[in-house]
């Protein structure tokens, strides 16, 4: 990755997520990011998450990357982060949406402190359904990580 290049890629792996997909790209979309490039690689699913990306593609600056066969998930975090040209990338889960607001906050920190090398933000546990889990086991859990 140049160090010239500019602008954001937010790399998604994708796999059997089709259900949920949507949700995330659509938050994705609505950050309003000048330069924002996004990165799907599709690990083999067996679900309609294909076809959930392609019907993204005129919506967003989508560059879909369909695997035959399916690699491991940390292999295919690594390869959708090494797709991206930005120069900041942003690994995003398929599932996770993305908060109003929250890349125009990271990218001021990126661009304010050339010093820091990875930065996290926090993210809400969403259900298979996507909803976001308020109680129980998995928020609490979810709340003392974040």
């Amino acid at each position: 990755m140049s160090e010239t290049k500019g602008g954001l890629s937010v790399c998604i792996p994708v796999y059997n997520k089709a259900a949920l997909l949507g949700r995330t790209l659509e938050s994705i979309r609505r950050q309003n990011i000048a330069h924002l490039e996004v990165v799907a690689v599709n690990n083999g699913s067996m679900d309609d998450s294909l076809k959930v990306l392609e019907s993204w593609r005129d919506r967003l600056n989508l560059k879909i990357f369909p695997l035959s066969k399916t690699i491991s998930a940390p292999e295919n975090w690594l390869l959708a982060l090494s797709l991206g040209t930005g120069k900041f990338l942003k690994l995003q889960l398929a599932d996770d949406p993305i908060l109003d607001g929250a890349l125009t906050a990271l990218l001021a920190v990126l661009h304010h402190e050339p010093t820091v090398g990875l930065a996290c933000g926090n993210s809400l546990p969403i259900d298979d359904r996507g909803e976001i889990i308020r109680t129980g086991v998995l928020h609490d859990y979810w709340s003392s990580i974040n």
